[in-house]
């Protein structure tokens, strides 16, 4: 079905529902990153957790260990999966009006503290370096849950929809965690568990919030039409992206234009001279 981008664009704005627009148009682009680096965290996660064995090594052990290779993996792993939980939460408190200035702070902590744990070396021959690299693992866990657990709870609160989703992924995240640390100690498999099944409610939590928003500003833009499905076009028309390729269409155009009139000026001057000679 083809629709004219200009026309659907001025009846936004006669119906007062650019604004509507632009907001769904965030959300649909939104989600499709959040969901896509929680996604990419969470693989990231699998991969580099099995690439020795998670019942005997830790994570940081793969990374201090074994060869250059996996070191690096080590801190590529740390720094994505940190930018995976700050971007994400972040994101999920501008859709939700969430402003706690103070939480976002915790995250971006937790975020560095993950980065500065996987670059200072965790080795038996330097012990203070060891010790800060256990420090530094400890507080991004307990910056993300500081930071991230009243957020979550303020959701469920909101939405009793997601409210025993939340909680039991909560207790499932936690829970798991510990019996996994009672039965293996701090092992690999201890650690992948608390960190996946964290992304994994991050993933449920971001795709379940984004849902609703997308729903709730389709609702507003649908109300007053007839068809449909000629009103799910008009919503999900990228009205930006159109008025860039109309630009895009019309400078080439212009350009020539004023080549021809450049061209047509030069060649004004010779002929007079070429008379007057």
């Amino acid at each position: 079905m083809e629709v004219d981008v200009k026309e659907i664009k001025k009846e936004f704005e006669e119906k007062k529902l650019i604004e509507t627009h632009k907001k769904l148009t965030f959300s649909r682009r939104m989600r499709r990153l959040v969901l896509g680096h929680l996604l990419a965290a969470l693989i990231l996660t699998v991969v580099y957790g099995t690439l020795e064995n998670p019942f005997q090594y830790t994570l940081s052990g793969m990374g201090n260990h074994f060869t250059v290779s996996h070191r690096v993996f080590f801190i590529v792993w740390g720094g994505y999966v940190g930018f995976a939980f700050f971007t994400s939460l972040y994101a999920l408190h501008r859709l939700e009006d969430y402003n706690k200035p103070t939480e976002v702070s915790l995250l971006f902590f937790a975020w560095m503290s993950l980065i500065v744990s996987t670059l200072i070396p965790s080795v038996p021959q330097l012990p203070t370096w060891k010790f800060l690299h256990i420090v530094t693992a400890v507080l991004f866990s307990a910056f993300l849950g500081v930071g991230s657990l009243p957020f979550l709870f303020h959701v469920a609160r909101e939405n009793p929809r997601l409210k025993k989703t939340i909680y039991a992924w909560i207790a499932l995240t936690y829970g798991g965690g510990v019996v996994w640390f009672i039965l293996l100690g701090n092992t690999g498999m201890f650690e992948m568990w608390a960190i996946a099944l964290y992304l994994i409610l991050m993933l449920i939590v971001s795709m379940m919030l984004f849902e609703e928003s997308i729903i709730k500003y389709c609702v507003e833009i649908l109300k007053d039409e007839k068809d449909i499905n000629v009103g799910i076009e008009k919503a999900y028309a990228d009205l930006d992206e159109a008025d860039q390729k109309d630009k895009v269409r019309l400078i080439p155009k212009r350009e020539k234009q004023e080549k021809k009139r450049s061209q047509k000026r030069i060649k004004k001057p010779n002929n007079r001279t070429s008379i007057k000679n």
